[in-house]
């Protein structure tokens, strides 16, 4: 299990698996229930995604108090707009090979809001990889 200590693995592997089956999957589910079930589950899922992270963050129930619980409810929110926002893509008529690689150019916003907000290193690398997955999600939704 020591694998699962690599931050690429951890952060990056699983997630780009999850998201990648989560994101198809999630236009079936949703165009099988009605807009009120979808946003009471889209809101249920990001507060208890919140949490969970919380716990798996290494905080205990002794210092649970000490989470500025606005960054929870924060992260929830923009989280509950995302997944809503595609919902009502899909809905529209949208298809998964084109919307979702119009959200995973979120990339760039990533990698600046980290390096301006967050003093995370900049480098060319980045830059032009995040250029790259936008460039590439561009080819992919022009018909």
């Amino acid at each position: 299990m020591e694998f699962l200590k690599n931050p690429l693995i951890i952060g990056g592997l699983i997630p780009m698996i999850g998201f990648g089956l989560y994101n198809v999957l999630w236009k079936k589910v949703s165009m099988s229930l009605s807009l009120p079930e979808l946003i009471l589950g889209i809101a249920a899922a990001g507060v208890i995604a919140s949490v969970v992270m919380i716990f798996f963050g290494g905080y205990s129930v002794s210092n649970i108090g000490t989470i500025a619980w606005w960054k929870v409810v924060l992260v929830s929110f923009l989280w509950v707009i995302s997944v809503t926002g595609l919902t009502l893509g899909f809905m529209a008529g949208g298809s998964a090979s084109t919307l979702i690689p119009i959200v995973n150019a979120n990339t760039l916003i990533s990698v600046l809001v980290a390096v301006l907000f967050m003093g995370e290193a900049f480098s060319w690398n980045v830059a032009i990889g995040s250029v790259l997955i936008v460039i590439g999600s561009s080819i992919i939704v022009v018909k």
